[in-house]
């Protein structure tokens, strides 16, 4: 086997390694209290609220951006966090990558999803 195959063999393990790791810690969030921030004092505690952390430069970001402002403007617990500006938020919230959608309900994350969902899946999540 050539060194090329070899690197190249190499890069693509560790890229698998750095995906799974990725969701890994996203799962890990599931079940904990929700951060304390500014963020959450706006949100309705007694229905479920959808965090959407997305970056202008991500391309399945500027796919699922329409859907999510849709959504935002029939329900106030939609949040939209553009990871770039708003740094606390995803540190807060542990996103290591976007888009991630983050439901919360009854003061805790209920489910964190990582990529690109579809409008059927993201709108299953607030019901």
């Amino acid at each position: 086997m050539s060194l090329i195959v070899t690197i190249a063999l190499a890069l693509v393990g560790l890229f698998v390694l750095l995906q799974v790791w990725i969701l890994w810690q996203s799962r890990r969030l599931q079940g904990l209290p929700v951060p304390a921030s500014d963020l959450t004092r706006r949100l309705d505690p007694s229905r479920p609220a959808l965090l959407y952390f997305h970056s202008p430069r991500c391309g399945a970001c500027r796919g699922m951006t329409p859907i999510i402002a849709e959504l935002g403007r029939s329900n106030s617990n939609v949040v939209s966090i553009d990871v770039s500006r708003d740094m606390e938020a995803a540190n807060d919230y542990n996103i290591r990558a976007t888009p991630t959608l983050v439901v919360l309900r009854h003061e805790a994350i209920a489910k964190v999803l990582v990529g690109a969902q579809s409008q059927r899946v993201i709108e299953s999540l607030l019901n």
